[in-house]
């Protein structure tokens, strides 16, 4: 038909013309969108019969399912038609196919509406077929239990559908309850070569798949694995089946095949039945299916079938033979019935066995599983093949599953199944294009047997669902979305909308340089500006160096270089920003190869003129958390009996001016304290702690009476729980012109290793601070030793014993603290006209090395053992307790602990044998124990002499019969050889040897001999001399009347030796003990008149200690010692009364 004959049409004719065109084609667009034309509306509903409304089919029937889509009007509507699963039943056209026994639902779909109906496919009611389709398992399931036996009850191959047990090899190793190892060279009674072992070299798990492996080196015996399931999983008639790939080779034979259960009842092979499902051997590309049983006698009989031409025995077989690839998966399996064994290959069947003959009935037991991989052998036709045979072997045979499937009314262990009466799933049946919704499926009954869910979707186009039920959108649509189980369904419709708008990138701006402290602020553009989720997230690829908020707001922390991150919609953008230690130009660093990574210059102050508060915060109030920002630990009076309110951000006390930051002690009350002052801190400042490095402070430092600056450093675990000292301090700086003098400074260790408060380590130096000038107070803190500087100049450092967290808990990241503290057991007594005193600091400064340091989280090492021992001429005449230059000279009988954890021991240096003596752990004040010598009688003026290498004071105690003495071994911090003299007083017998330590430390002793006249000296070592008092004075004190010293804490051997006498009874005696690693000394309490202010005993001879006084026991060595102390601005006489008078 012409429609067009020329091109002279009028309009009205065209348009005419167009409109018919339209109305033709609409009548074929049955199903498509909604148009503007009343008569083509769009879909509003499908419905469905299904023909003589039956509800089931059986296999090989068909069953028509008729679809009404509504509005009638719509001519010819277009319906798609789809089954799930297609492996139960199929449809075209709406005429449904049943294919396998199960459930299935049909769907048909026009438009956007679709309409299902759900429809049980039954088994026919004929014989058996064994070329039915059997249904796979979902990777990951595992059926069964340990011990276990399973027996189909159904003699029909189609019946085989419930997957009753499998192995999918998940995890790292095999199940113990489905394996045991079968191991040795026994040749196996097919005269192999291999050795079977247990090793991961031949056997593995690993991705889901079971590798066993033969590994030759043309030496030793080849080795390889075989596994059985023997005792645990054994199975009676159902379709068994592995799906394996494996290498090949000359002399190769890898198997997988099964043995009669009864095995284990003593029935011999062959009268137990084999059934080979797989062995392959040499490199013949053939693959040999074989069943072994007894006819007669012994002699077995076989029924082999070889693919590849290896040859046929009875019955005969014809057909294709299916290529065998060393590097392809194949499913190799056993469909076993009451009467018969089939073998297949990737579902073709190829090898049947009747079982109705003589000598079958072994087939009508359970059977187990074996797996192996043998080399050599009769079947490989190399019996006992040598080793020589195998050299750079290497085969490999892959198992990726193994499955038994049996009938819904198989039995385990006798009893039987419980099949699936329904499933049903829950879930959110919507989801957006590209995004997922997970469905949880149900079967019921609880404790059905095969509960094995399969997901499926009827149109992967329009959403996905993955094994476990995760939904995934695919495009806007609907699909149907079913589970089934045990052969019973349960479908949702879930829709798919249009697609959130993704992010596609990220940039970030900002300014890319700051300062230590100082901040910026980062900003990210997200791309497109209409993406559905603009959040966006920050990190820090070095947190160390900088910080940044939730807001892009980045903090310096440290010198340095850090990527900023920032994140949104699963897309990043980065920056690098740098840091610079502020005003670090022309600063030299104090040691080589230190860089600096913090300070503070003090030339910036907040607006209000306090320190900047990017760099500092404040401890406040007096140590009572209720007074503070309730994390401070410490006890009232800051744990010292000091008198001060720390002030917060008071400009009064704490502030920056003219280049240099002021911490002013003044007399003024403040919440009930009568002083004032500034303790600033880098606790709570991002990147104010730190691990190592050299930590330095310049500054004025008062010499007024009463104050206690100190620049120091605390772990912030103790803000987090963990007690003090054992979470450790160190204290850089400490002065007290009250207690030490003028010019005079302390540097301190304190940690658990020290005896409970009292320090593990503390020296002093004299450093001139009364001339009003700066001074640099500094430490070098390393990751094995920390050194003191005091103006540039080492002056003394601290080698700890070991490096567990009892004398070293210094690493972990340290805070720095600034304070001026009024009063307090360092402070002394506050003199009445005190006003004000002032603490001026220059700068702070962190520097820390470049070449890193070592963690030495958790290590335990002795460090410092001597390599070698002194030479020492022991004096003709004198009486030798232990020499290690001559090995038959050992007095020592024996030893053990007195306190704490104290232990001895031999050690070797170089070829000399040292007496090594451990002080592990302190009980109280310290740790001790002596030695048991042989006992030694020795005259008047006889001396004790050992040869001593240690590191840290201790005390050397020679133990007579009726009384005891000590003397301390000092130690400057590093280990050397010390030559120790001890006088024994009187004639007596010496029977024993003690050591002290109230640090935990190890020391090593030679050379141990006594002398009897002055000729015998080898030594002066120790500080147990000392400047005594003013000698006997005769001063006519009753000393009758004054009781002696009791046994104190620490006492022990100084008890009842020691009487204190002061004028009208102001001071007290309360006991003996030690302090700030001294020795023992007569602590004396001064409470009615306060604290003393002076006394006339030079420094060397006392500590003080709050309001009371140590007088140190070594300094008095006359009978009578009297001095005088100033206290409340009186003055009065005291005296000491040594009992056994001057030795």
């Amino acid at each position: 038909m012409v429609l067009f004959s020329s091109q002279k049409v009028k309009k009205s004719a065209l348009v005419t013309m167009i409109l018919f065109l339209m109305a033709v084609l609409a009548g074929f667009s049955s199903c498509s969108a909604s148009s503007n034309d009343d008569s083509e509306p769009e879909v509003s509903e499908i419905t469905l019969k299904v023909q003589d409304d039956a509800t089931s089919l059986v296999v090989g029937d068909t069953l028509k399912i008729t679809a009404t889509v509504l509005p009638r009007t719509i001519k010819n509507p277009q319906i798609t038609w789809k089954s799930n699963p297609s492996s139960v039943a199929t449809v075209s056209n709406g005429v449904v196919t049943g294919v396998s026994v199960g459930n299935v639902t049909v769907t048909a779909k026009c438009g956007k509406k679709s309409a299902q109906v759900t429809l049980t496919v039954k088994r026919a009611e004929n014989g058996e077929t064994d070329d039915s389709v059997v249904t796979g398992a979902t990777k990951g399931t595992s059926v069964g239990t340990s011990g276990t036996s399973f027996e189909a009850k159904s003699n029909n191959v189609n019946d085989y559908t419930v997957l009753v047990w499998s192995d999918e090899f998940e995890g790292t190793s095999l199940k113990n309850e489905n394996w045991a190892y079968e191991t040795g060279r026994t040749g196996w009674g097919n005269n192999e070569s291999q050795n079977y072992t247990t090793s991961s070299d031949n056997s593995e798990v690993k991705g889901e798949v079971l590798r066993i492996t033969v590994k030759g080196d043309g030496t030793t015996d080849p080795t390889s694995a075989r596994i059985k399931s023997q005792d645990l999983k054994y199975f009676k008639y159902g379709k068994l089946e592995a799906r394996i790939k494996f290498d090949e080779g000359n002399l190769s034979w890898p198997a997988f095949w099964m043995l009669g259960q009864n095995m284990s009842d003593g029935v011999t092979w062959p009268y137990c039945g084999e059934i080979d499902i797989m062995e392959h051997i040499n490199e013949d590309r053939t693959v040999m299916e074989t069943v072994h049983w007894n006819t007669t006698g012994s002699n077995p009989a076989t029924d082999t079938y070889s693919h590849g031409g290896w040859g046929t025995h009875s019955p005969d077989y014809s057909g294709t033979k299916p290529p065998i690839s060393k590097d392809d998966w194949h499913i190799y399996g056993l469909k076993w019935t009451e009467n018969k064994i089939t073998m297949y290959v990737d579902d073709i069947d190829y090898f049947s066995v009747g079982l109705d003959g003589t000598g079958f009935d072994c087939f009508k037991n359970p059977f187990f599983f074996i797996l192996n991989y043998a080399a050599g052998g009769q079947l490989v036709g190399y019996d006992w093949a040598p080793a020589s045979a195998f050299a750079g072997v290497n085969w490999n045979m892959y198992i990726d599953y193994i499955r038994v499937y049996q009938d819904e009314n198989h039995v385990v262990d006798g009893v039987a199944a419980v099949p699936v009466e329904s499933v049903s799933v829950t879930g959110t049946a919507s989801v957006k294009v590209g995004s997922t919704t997970t469905l949880t499926a149900t079967v019921t009954p609880s404790n059905a047997t095969d509960k094995t869910v399969t997901w499926s979707s009827d149109d992967a186009n329009v959403a996905t669902v993955s094994s476990d039920g995760v939904v995934t959108g695919v495009s806007e649509g609907s699909a149907v979305i079913t589970a089934t189980a045990g052969g019973k369904s349960y479908s949702v419709t879930v829709s798919v909308e249009e697609a959130e708008v993704a992010v596609t990138s990220v940039t970030v701006s900002g300014t890319g340089s700051i300062k230590v402290g100082a901040t910026t602020t980062f900003t990210a553009t997200v791309t497109p500006s209409n993406a559905t989720d603009k959040t966006v997230t920050w990190s820090s690829g070095d947190t160390s160096v900088a910080t940044v908020s939730s807001s892009g707001v980045v903090t310096g922390v440290k010198a340095g270089s850090a990527v900023i991150t920032a994140t949104a919609g699963g897309k990043s953008g980065t920056k690098t920003v740098t840091v610079t230690a502020e005003s670090s130009s022309g600063i030299t660093s104090p040691l080589s190869g230190y860089s600096l990574i913090w300070n503070d210059e003090f030339d910036e102050a907040d607006s209000d003129g306090t320190p900047l508060s990017t760099k500092w915060g404040y401890d406040i109030g007096i140590g009572y958390s209720a007074c503070t920002d309730g994390k401070n630990p410490n006890n009232g009076n800051w744990g010292n009996g000091e008198l001060q309110w720390y002030s917060d951000n008071d400009a009064d006390n704490t502030y920056v001016s003219d280049g240099t930051l002021k911490i002013v002690a003044k007399k003024e009350s403040s919440n009930g304290m009568n002083y004032t002052s500034g303790r600033i801190v880098t606790r709570s400042i991002t990147g104010g702690q730190w691990k190592y490095g050299y930590i330095e402070m310049s500054a004025k430092i008062p010499n007024d009476a009463g104050v206690w600056p100190a620049f120091w450093m605390l772990d912030q675990d103790i803000y987090d729980g963990e007690n003090w000292p054992g979470s450790g301090e160190i204290d850089i700086m400490e002065s007290s012109v009250n207690l030490w003098g003028s010019d005079n400074v302390y540097g301190t260790l304190h940690c658990t290793a020290g005896s409970g408060g009292s320090p593990v380590f503390t020296k002093n130096s004299t450093v001139s601070f009364s001339d009003g000038k700066f001074h640099k107070y500094a430490v070098d803190w390393d990751d094995d030793h920390i050194d003191w500087y005091y103006d540039d100049v080492k002056v003394f450092t601290y080698n700890p014993a070991s490096y567990d967290d009892g004398p070293w808990p210094f690493k972990e990241e340290f805070y720095i603290i600034i304070n001026l503290a009024v009063g307090g057991n360092l402070g002394g007594e506050v003199p009445s006209d005190f006003t004000s005193s002032t603490m001026e600091v220059d700068y702070v400064r962190v520097w820390q090395k470049d070449a890193g340091y070592t963690d030495r989280s958790g290590a335990v090492e002795v460090t410092g053992a001597p390599s070698s021992t002194v030479t020492k001429n022991i004096p003709d005449g004198a009486k030798v307790v232990y020499d290690s230059t001559a090995a038959a000279t050992n007095g020592i009988t024996g030893g053990g602990s007195w306190n704490g954890g104290w232990a001895w021991s031999d050690y070797t240096a170089g070829d000399k044998t040292l007496k090594q003596v451990t002080f592990s752990s302190i009980n109280g004040d310290n740790a001790c124990g002596g030695w048991n010598i042989s006992s030694y009688d020795y005259g008047a003026n006889a001396k004790l002499h050992l040869s001593v290498y240690a590191s840290h004071d201790f005390q050397i105690k020679p133990v007579k019969p009726d009384t005891a003495y000590s003397q301390t071994v000092s130690s400057d911090g590093t280990y050397e050889w010390v030559d120790v003299e001890i006088d024994l007083g009187s004639a007596n017998t010496l029977s024993q040897i003690g050591f002290i330590s109230s640090v935990v430390q190890t020391i090593w002793v030679d050379h141990v001999y006594i002398t009897e006249s002055d000729s015998g000296s080898s030594g002066s070592g120790g500080s147990g001399s000392g400047s005594g008092g003013s000698g006997d004075t005769g001063s006519g004190i009753d000393w009758s009347s004054i009781n002696f010293a009791g046994d104190g804490a620490g006492g022990g051997a100084y008890s009842n030796k020691y009487k204190f006498y002061s004028e009208n009874n102001v001071g007290s005696l309360v006991n003996i003990q030690s302090s700030f690693g001294k020795e023992a000394g007569l602590y004396v309490a001064f409470n009615d008149v306060g604290a003393p202010s002076a006394c006339s005993l030079s420094k060397e001879n006392y500590a003080q200690q709050g309001a009371g006084m140590l007088f140190y026991i070594s300094k008095f060595t006359a009978k009578e010692t009297s001095f005088t102390i100033t206290a409340g601005g009186k003055t009065y006489t005291c005296a000491v009364y040594y009992a056994d008078g001057a030795e």
